[in-house]
């Protein structure tokens, strides 16, 4: 089956799946507040010397039932692979809403083990993030700080071709304790072509319980990838 295809037949479903979700709210699920969105997305990566890598992202997130922009994200991170399964990361993220903006800061570390096509990894990372800076904030408008812990499972099934799952709770600190507030269930497909271009295709569940009722977030992303070579001129002779 052609990319293109593909692509056509996950936002078709998508869309019949927010829509039917949509008729449910309409019919007295008021309690649970869903989004449906949809995200496209552009990324590109540089892999350097002595095992360290670094790559760029934005990502719009726009409103699929009440057509809107929800917000503009713009990621940078940089990874160091350590060890042969252990690889420690710094991410930047900040985001741009009409509601505010967001700045945050995360230090990480993955382990990965590969077995034949299947790979599994597992992801600890500790975030603050601030709305604005300043010595004292306004109620409701403090820093935020959560633990990130995520399950990954892939499996490349086909040359050029990976299927993937992944897991992922998101804890908040705060002064009242600690508490799980959302987990964020992933589902997709990654297809590279031209040795150094992919599309990664997700599907994702986030539940929200940081409210009374739980809301709950469903994403389609769509994101293009772009690993920049070593040397143009290699490229071209290859």
């Amino acid at each position: 089956m052609k990319l293109s295809r593909i692509i056509f037949l996950l936002i078709f479903l998508f869309t019949q799946y927010a829509l039917r979700a949509q008729d449910n709210a309409d019919l007295g699920y008021n309690n649970y507040h869903s989004t449906f969105q949809l995200w496209p997305s552009v990324k590109i990566s540089k892999d350097f010397k002595h095992g360290v890598s670094a790559n760029a992202q934005y990502v719009m997130r726009a409103d699929v039932i009440n057509p809107s922009i929800e917000g503009h994200y713009f990621y940078f991170s940089v990874k160091y692979k350590a060890f042969k399964f252990l690889q420690p990361d710094f991410q930047f993220r900040g985001v741009n809403t009409p509601q505010k903006n967001l700045y945050r800061f995360e230090f990480g570390v993955k382990a990965r083990y590969k077995y034949k096509d299947w790979t599994f990894a597992y992801r600890t990372a500790y975030f603050h993030e601030n709305e604005y800076f300043a010595r004292s904030y306004e109620h409701g408008h403090f820093p935020t700080n959560y633990w990130r812990n995520r399950l990954e499972f892939r499996w490349d099934f086909k040359k050029n071709w990976g299927a993937y799952v992944t897991a992922e709770a998101y804890t908040l600190f705060e002064y009242r304790g600690i508490n799980v507030r959302r987990v964020a269930f992933i589902g997709g497909i990654e297809y590279g072509f031209k040795k150094m271009h992919s599309i990664n295709i997700y599907y994702m569940a986030q539940p929200d319980f940081s409210s009374k009722y739980p809301d709950a977030v469903h994403a389609l992303a769509v994101v293009y990838c772009w690993d920049i070579p070593d040397s143009f001129k290699k490229m071209k002779k290859k």
